[in-house]
């Protein structure tokens, strides 16, 4: 016999004896030996995961429990935390077994690239951009920067720039990697392009006998200095400056203005009324041509 069950043989005499006698005996069922588990520390990966039971019997039925009473088949275990697991080995052959086991799902590693060291001002603060990788697909992650680290004012020192470190992640199954969270920065100037060609003609006017200056659109970057007024015909240099010098600069000059050209050109000359000439007869007085002034 080799099920569980209980069973009789009968023993009878033979040749010089006689008489027989029956027994009974029994197959029960046995206790599991050298039942183990593994992976029971593993990375959040998004999916439901659960430890690995070792030398059950083939064919064991195994069922979990996170409070020793309520045992089933599957235990939706999916955010990164420390669980303590029930499980229950079942097989007809066998005692049932039970045992537990810390089970550990450990917050996955968060890669924070800082992608850029220098970033433009613009005035707000702020910390320079950066990506985040190691993410689950469809899972909202995102660092918290602390408020004092964002900087709004052009980096005027003379070491290697702002300090500003990630501490923090929205998402509670991740975690931010030592070593990587943190970043020195600078905020460089915003750089403004010349409204003209540096050294050209920025304006013309005509000669009307009065002081002239030149106009020049409003800009919130820059501004005409107009200390000079000018009446003359001719060319004249003009400075336009920037309004800030700390955290804008001109595109491609190292000075604080760019010079242009103003210029008055000769005006046409134009009659206010035309005037009338008077002829005069060969032979009277008059020698030269008599017109009516204006």
């Amino acid at each position: 016999a080799t099920e569980i069950g209980t069973y009789s043989f009968t023993i009878t005499g033979k040749d010089n004896a006689t008489g027989s006698i029956t027994k009974t005996w029994s197959i029960t069922t046995g206790d599991m030996k050298n039942i183990g588990v593994t992976d029971t520390n593993v990375t959040y990966d998004g999916s439901s995961q659960i430890f690995a039971v070792t030398g059950a019997p083939e064919g064991s039925t195994i069922l979990y429990s996170l409070d020793g009473v309520s045992y089933q088949s599957y235990l939706n275990l999916v955010n990164a935390g420390e669980y303590t697991v029930y499980y229950k080995i079942s097989h007809p052959d066998y005692n049932d077994y039970t045992g537990q086991t810390i089970f550990t799902i450990r917050k996955r590693s968060l890669t924070v690239t800082w992608l850029s060291k220098e970033i433009e001002y613009n005035g707000n603060k702020q910390i320079p951009p950066y990506e985040l990788g190691n993410i689950i697909p469809g899972d909202e992650v995102d660092i918290i920067v602390n408020d004092g680290y964002y900087k709004e004012d052009v980096f005027q020192g003379t070491t290697e720039g702002y300090y500003a470190q990630a501490k923090e992640v929205t998402n509670p199954n991740y975690e931010i990697r030592s070593g990587i969270s943190s970043v020195t920065f600078k905020i460089v100037p915003k750089v403004i392009e010349l409204p003209f060609e540096s050294n050209s003609v920025i304006d013309t006017k005509t000669y009307n006998g009065k002081s002239q200056i030149p106009t020049l659109n409003d800009s919130e970057y820059y501004y005409l200095e107009t200390n000079s007024t000018w009446i003359d015909v001719g060319q004249y240099s003009v400075q336009v400056y920037l309004r800030d010098t700390t955290n804008y600069k001109w595109e491609g000059l190292f000075t604080t203005f760019v010079t242009y050209i103003f210029e008055i050109t000769p005006t046409e000359n134009k009659w206010i009324a035309e005037p009338t000439i008077e002829g005069w007869a060969y032979g009277d007085t008059k020698n030269s041509v008599v017109y009516e002034t204006l």
